[in-house]
């Protein structure tokens, strides 16, 4: 399975309190969950399905849940990340998984810079 692909930064909107705010943002395949074994609080990661037919889902992590008020999942919980409404479908468990996450997509950004020097060459 392949390793996230990009990296970006987007404005959340928050119906219950603050009405714009920045959160860090990953996309990533369904193969990192693994990949970082990832520990599920709530719901459960995307699968190769969501990834086929490009569903706008979301797994938060546990700090970006507790900012925006989403203790639970199987309510279909729904967050904007720019002007495009996702489902949010997960909640990782402890900030280790995100640590884990974040070590992994340090160590595939690191890899493709590698792959793409060595290709220049």
């Amino acid at each position: 399975d392949a390793l996230p692909v990009a990296q970006l930064g987007a404005v959340v909107h928050d119906p219950l309190g603050q009405t714009e705010f920045q959160l860090p943002l990953k996309a990533a395949s369904p193969g990192l969950f693994r990949a970082v074994r990832a520990t599920i609080a709530t719901g459960r990661v995307l699968d190769a399905g969501n990834s086929d037919r490009a569903d706008r889902v979301a797994v938060l992590g546990p700090t970006a849940a507790e900012q925006l008020h989403i203790t639970r999942v199987d309510n279909q919980p729904a967050i904007y990340i720019g002007e495009r409404l996702y489902t949010v479908m997960g909640i990782l468990a402890v900030a280790a998984s995100v640590f884990a996450w974040e070590l992994e997509l340090r160590r595939s950004e690191q890899e493709s810079s590698l792959d793409e020097s060595t290709s220049a060459s």
